[in-house]
């Protein structure tokens, strides 16, 4: 084991060292979970087309987009059956769609970064809740160091899913299918030295965060002001930050509406 775990970044080695010695069987069992995946997805496609479980393949690498699309099955027979008809008509139907979106959401994030860069107080109280939520976050934060320069976006490019089969670590809200790092939750981070950092919008789990936990929205009334302003001037956007105010915060005045 000691041996394997040369290839693996130190900061983990005596994490899995410990639980391969004090946890051995759960880990073994979670081993047989897998591989029962594994070869029941196997029998499951024996009859199909090649060209279909390559595509299968594929979207398990994207368990979020499979999630969406088993979501509602009525919708996505229709589209696939659309492409099969007209694949030049669905693919530039979602291109304008992709570049709809693009152009929105770069609004919706240049505006966050406008509001935060005019207002000292919320910066401040920004500061202390990244404080509050790197120290209190659950998730897997195995690819990010103390050091500044670990903080580098480009990093979930090489984060891997959670296997689609097993399904995510549903206590850490919705669709969690990445093990995202607190500052990935959270858009932004202070480096050692210099001023804040923003790379993009705060995700779902990150608002489910600060409005379940006692008494955070009512602390940072700036920053919770901030947040209900926000949404209501991008009420037509559909981000993770934005579902996570509506449906926790009740953008309706700091805290206003909030479900346990």
């Amino acid at each position: 084991m000691e041996e394997t775990l040369k290839a693996y970044p130190q900061k983990i080695r005596h994490a899995a060292l410990h639980y391969m010695q004090k946890a051995y069987p759960t880990l073994a069992d979670l081993e047989k979970v897998h591989q029962n995946f594994e070869a029941r997805y196997k029998a499951l496609l024996l009859e199909y087309p090649a060209s279909l479980k390559s595509s299968l393949d594929v979207l398990l690498r994207y368990p979020m987009t499979l999630s969406l699309l088993t979501a509602n099955m009525k919708t996505t027979v229709a589209i696939g059956d659309l492409y099969r008809r007209n694949p030049a008509l669905t693919k530039r139907l979602t291109d304008s769609l992709h570049q709809e979106l693009v152009k929105r959401d770069g609004a919706e994030l240049e505006d966050w970064k406008e509001g935060i860069k005019k207002d000292t107080s919320v910066q401040k109280e920004l500061k202390h809740i990244a404080n509050k939520y790197a120290s209190e976050d659950d998730s897997d934060d195995v690819y990010a160091s103390s050091s500044s320069s670990s903080y580098d976006p480009a990093v979930i490019n090489d984060i891997a899913p959670y296997p689609y089969w097993a399904g995510y670590p549903y206590w850490l809200g919705e669709n969690y299918w990445y093990p995202y790092p607190w500052w990935i939750q959270m858009g932004l981070y202070w480096p050692e030295a210099g001023p804040y950092v923003i790379f993009g919008l705060p995700r779902y789990h990150f608002g489910w965060w600060y409005y379940n936990h006692p008494f955070y929205y009512g602390l940072h009334p700036h920053t919770s002001t901030y947040f209900n302003n926000h949404y209501y001037g991008h009420r037509g956007t559909s981000s993770g930050f934005n579902r996570s105010i509506q449906q926790f915060g009740g953008h309706g005045g700091a805290g206003g509406g909030r479900r346990r």
